[in-house]
């Protein structure tokens, strides 16, 4: 008798022949065929493997495992800035994208254009790959303070995939050619990159460093630099698609800080009256009140009862005799619209809408506050989206429960 013979007989005694066929597979390495009378073997045959991971050498077996990516459950809070970026790996595996080179110069770093399955459209920009410099102008991307997104790295993928050889040059060798990204440590701009490949004509404007000269600001260098492109016809910088934004945002906080000086010496002057509301503020709700309004995202984090309402009417009203806003929508708990509509009353003269009811009632309340002379502020209930339906914030969510 062999000793796949003795095996199997060993395992038929077990009387479960689902379970003495997948032992015996393990033991000798071939499919066993068992008979309903006698459990034991009647037929061999060599056995089919239905995992292709299980033919392949240890090698590749380590390799496969080394790819898995494992992230924490959706639950747990307790993550990890690589447990971030891995969760952005693995959405950039399941779902799909269409990817292609937007600028078309250089094949690895460069300006991709990605479509998501959503349809939405995404700039993504790889600087440099072994350093891990990217950019994109999604939303998570700008939020999530970890240098990458889903749609960053379903790029390096499919440039690791598709263009595997220079994939693997830019990686060894590094961008062979010069960014210029925003400096937010110094306000300025610097060159991200080797430093060596700065051109000759561009060195009177940068330091060693690569960052730009402070004598210079950066719409003039950014203007030169244009002029010299154009008359070069190639460019050995490439500016990189985060300047933009940087910039409208830096004219941004120019034009608010000039104005807040210039509101202040209308007050001072007795232009303009130094409170926005019928009874006078406390220096502290005045200083919440200008931040609020100069500020463009602005969070008022006052203590319980010091009076965070009363400043954000203030706000608004200031916002509205600057011309800055002509009506306001505030978003608050059903439980607290009466609280914003008493201090309106109390504080101001200004006209108010409150909005109630189902979807299409609030639709009806939109248009007509957007209609001219309809009142500055229009108070409405939160929404909560779920399974297609909207369920005000100030009701309970709860079955039985109602508004």
């Amino acid at each position: 008798m062999t000793n796949c013979e003795h095996a199997a007989r060993v395992f038929g005694q077990t009387g479960d022949r689902l379970r003495s066929a997948i032992l015996f597979e393990r033991r000798c390495g071939v499919a066993a065929i068992f008979s309903d009378a006698l459990f034991r073997v009647c037929e061999y045959r060599p056995m089919r493997q239905k995992s292709w991971l299980h033919d392949m050498p240890k090698t590749q077996k380590r390799k496969k495992a080394d790819n898995k990516i494992v992230i924490p459950p959706a639950h747990d809070w307790r993550t990890t800035d690589a447990d971030e970026i891995n969760r952005r790996r693995l959405r950039a595996r399941n779902e799909r994208f269409a990817i292609s080179n937007a600028a078309g110069s250089e094949p690895v770093h460069s300006r991709f254009r990605v479509k998501s399955g959503t349809g939405m459209t995404y700039s993504v920009e790889i600087r440099n790959v072994t350093d891990r410099q990217f950019a994109c102008d999604c939303t998570d991307f700008l939020a999530n303070n970890l240098g990458t997104c889903k749609h960053v790295e379903a790029v390096l993928l499919q440039l690791e995939a598709r263009l595997k050889g220079a994939f693997k040059t830019a990686v060894n060798r590094g961008p062979q050619r010069l960014f210029l990204v925003p400096d937010r440590t110094r306000g300025g701009l610097r060159l991200d990159g080797d430093i060596k490949l700065t051109p000759r004509w561009a060195r009177r404007w940068i330091d060693a460093q690569g960052a730009l000269l402070p004598e210079h600001s950066p719409e003039e260098f950014l203007t030169w630099l244009s002029a010299q492109t154009a008359k070069d016809g190639t460019s050995a910088i490439q500016v990189s698609q985060e300047v933009a934004p940087w910039l409208e945002a830096r004219q941004r906080a120019e034009e608010s800080v000039t104005m807040r000086r210039e509101y202040e010496q209308k007050v001072h002057r007795g232009e303009w009256p130094p409170h926005e509301t019928l009874s006078p503020l406390f220096p502290y709700q005045r200083e919440g009140m200008l931040h609020l309004a100069f500020t463009e995202r602005a969070l008022l984090a006052d203590e319980m009862g010091l009076g965070k309402t009363i400043q954000a009417i203030a706000a608004c009203a200031l916002l509205h005799r600057l011309g800055k806003a002509r009506r306001v929508l505030v978003v608050t708990p059903a439980s607290l619209k009466s609280e914003w509509e008493e201090q309106i009353q109390r504080f101001t003269t200004l006209d108010y809408q409150l909005v109630f009811g189902a979807r299409a009632g609030r639709l009806d309340h939109y248009r007509e506050s957007a209609r001219p002379n309809q009142g500055l502020a229009s108070v409405r209930t939160g929404e909560w989206r779920g399974r297609g339906r909207s369920v005000p914030w100030g009701c309970g969510r709860k079955k039985g429960n109602s508004c």
